[in-house]
């Protein structure tokens, strides 16, 4: 057997052992991040287990119910249209889960897409390593296919990204694509990137910027080859048609070239305090991550080259956006995640290049312990990327906003038995609500609302986190536009970041409780003589 093809044979079965690894991982994750609800005896049924995405992916559901329902891709059917989504073509996905299999199993079968996505990532990023491995000094083995899988895949905020329903895994997929067609066929490749940059965009236009260094490399490539121009130009033609389209028809369907979430986050705040949150903000990814950072940027500098640039380089695009867009509203690292593989790659490069070195010397007998040391030092940077998941990871906690998911859902059930379908609620939490009660929903904290994600940005003490001195995304809001003067059937709360309209609620709405089956009370503020009343 030759030894390209022992080491195909050696990264087949890595990918299969990993693959299985992730089957059973994701599917407890998947168990763990559902829950039965006993809904109350009557129309509702049996009880029934539930299962919830992350609230920003659920408000992408709502977006993709209405779309299937013939209400078309809007917020509320009837309203005006307001983008309060920034994944389209992951909407188009929801909505053919919706179609097939309904409102409850389509967030569980977005939740087994992204498990086929976690395992579809990595043969591909197996060969990628493969690949490379030789610009790097490295000859492809068991051992590097093992670390490059558990530093390159097995990244906890990404796999946590992509079972929640968001688009981080399929960007991470699609850019991983990318880079294996390149660094296996360079010459032909100008197809297959393009076509992932494409899908990127679609998925969340700003995931485009991780290409930049890809298509610099193979810009600089066509400059040697003149015949490579006419791809290049053929491919430019291609994506700006595509997303001018995609322009085009944003402007005549919500009358904006950018997102209402894109005004949202980055309007209304100095460009300085911005820059300063996402700095602070960044800092404590840095911080957590460093190991394989340090360890990544040794392997690029011990060989510099087009490998390490295409590798490293959407890593650093990444951290400048997250700096640039001043943060996030969660330190589970999502803007970063799609990029954590091929950083992983190089690390473990890095890593199997320094055994290499041990064992290679004269007179050295020091294999066995030289793997014993890759053994350590791949543990090491694992457990320095994702110590602080380590709990959630095997299962001591509930995975991140599992609890705010339940009892969202608790309280859709229990609205859908207190109001009718024309209620209009105002809400905070949007996402799950909005999605499994199908009602008319305000969008208090502006995602949904064009009024709000174009208020200038608050700096409550209440609203400080992750060192930023205000949270994106929840720092625009109005309570007196939202609630006051809409006057909505259902609230689910009278007060947020220093503004309060609780006094003028007092008299205005009741409190009506629902008990389930389980004992849990659901308490909803509900207006007095609301017209939508079932009890």
């Amino acid at each position: 057997m030759t030894r390209g093809a022992s080491a195909t044979r050696t990264c087949a079965w890595t990918a299969v052992g990993m693959a299985l690894l992730l089957v059973c991982w994701c599917g407890l994750f998947i168990c763990r991040s559902s829950f039965v609800i006993p809904v109350p005896a009557g129309p509702l049924g049996e009880p029934q287990r539930f299962y919830c995405l992350f609230d920003d992916a659920m408000i992408s559901m709502r977006y993709a119910h209405n779309l299937v329902h013939g209400d078309g891709l809007v917020w509320n059917p009837g309203a005006a249209a307001v983008e309060g989504y920034t994944d389209p073509l992951w909407v188009l996905v929801m909505a053919g889960m919706i179609a097939l299999f309904g409102t409850n199993g389509a967030v569980l079968g977005m939740q087994v897409l992204g498990l086929l996505i976690a395992v579809a990532l990595v043969p591909v990023m197996l060969r990628l390593t493969s690949a490379v491995a030789p610009a790097f000094g490295v000859a492809p083995s068991r051992t590097l296919f093992a670390v490059a899988a558990l530093l390159g895949v097995a990244y906890y905020p990404l796999l946590y990204w992509t079972l929640m329903g968001l688009e981080a895994g399929a960007i991470a997929l699609v850019l991983a694509l990318a880079l294996m067609a390149y660094f296996t066929r360079p010459q032909a490749s100008w197809a297959a990137t393009t076509a992932s940059a494409l899908a990127a965009y679609f998925l969340r236009p700003d995931a485009i910027l991780l290409f930049a260094p890809l298509f610099a490399l193979q810009l600089g490539d066509a400059a040697r080859a003149p015949r490579q121009w006419r791809k290049a130009i053929v491919a430019a033609a291609i994506g700006i048609a595509l997303i001018g389209a995609h322009l085009a028809w944003r402007w005549s369907y919500y009358g904006s070239l950018v997102p209402n979430t894109y005004v949202l986050k980055m309007t209304g705040i100095a460009l300085d305090e911005r820059l300063a949150n996402g700095l602070r903000f960044i800092a404590l990814f840095l911080a957590e991550t460093a190991p394989v950072i340090a360890v990544a940027a040794l392997a690029c500098l011990a060989r510099p080259g087009r490998a390490a640039l295409a590798l490293g380089g959407a890593f650093l695009i990444a951290l400048a956006y997250q700096v640039w867009i001043g943060g996030d509203g969660w330190p589970y690292w999502r803007f970063m995640a799609p990029t954590l593989p091929p950083l992983g790659v190089l690390a473990a490069l890095g890593i199997v290049r320094a055994g290499v070195a041990v064992t290679t010397r004269p007179g050295s007998d020091r294999k066995h312990p030289a793997r014993l040391g890759i053994a350590a030092l791949t543990i090491a940077l694992f457990v320095a990327a994702n110590g602080r998941f380590i709990p959630e990871i095997v299962g001591a906690d509930e995975p991140f906003q599992v609890d705010r998911n339940r009892d969202n859902v608790y309280h859709a059930l229990a609205i859908d038995r207190v109001l009718d379908v024309r209620a209009t609620l105002a809400l905070f939490y949007a996402g799950a609500v909005g999605y499994y009660t199908g009602m008319t929903a305000i969008d208090v904290l502006g995602k949904a609302d064009a009024y709000v994600s174009h208020l200038p940005q608050q700096f409550p003490a209440s609203l400080r986190a992750f060192g930023m001195t205000t949270l994106p995304g929840h720092n625009k809001f109005d309570l007196a536009h939202s609630i006051e003067a809409t006057e909505p059937d259902y609230a689910e709360r009278f007060n947020w970041g220093g503004q309060s309209v609780v006094d003028w609620a007092q008299t205005r709405y009741i409190i009506v409780s629902l008990r389930f089956a389980d004992g849990v009370k659901v308490d909803l503020p509900i207006k007095r003589g609301s017209d939508h009343l079932l009890r």
